[in-house]
């Protein structure tokens, strides 16, 4: 790492009713098997509003000194994300993440 920064930073965002520590087993594995920088967004899901949620991301975002900055979300994290980037983050890339079907 150069003291500008990480090279890549992922960003992950809870879903509804979650504070964020049920992404931390996700973010430990990036950083320790893959060398991501991590960040775990918290919002308030159910009181706040979409553009609150959305605000406060974009200042988390604006924040990074890194290369490349990457966004995974769970549920309401993936639409907070995808609205954000509907504003044109630069260079930024998102990814939903969806519980796998059962298979019968």
């Amino acid at each position: 790492m150069s003291s500008a920064g990480p090279s890549s930073t992922i960003i992950l965002v809870h879903g509804l009713w979650m504070s964020g520590l049920e992404l931390s087993m996700l973010q430990h594995r990036l950083h320790s098997e893959h060398g991501f920088e991590v960040i775990s967004y918290s919002y308030r899901s159910i009181t706040g509003t979409m553009l609150d949620h959305v605000r406060g991301l974009r200042e988390l975002a604006q924040a990074q000194k890194t290369a490349h900055l990457h966004f995974v979300g769970h549920s309401l994290g993936g639409i907070v994300i995808f609205e954000l980037l509907e504003d044109n983050v630069s260079g930024a890339r998102g990814v939903q993440v969806e519980p796998r079907q059962a298979r019968r």
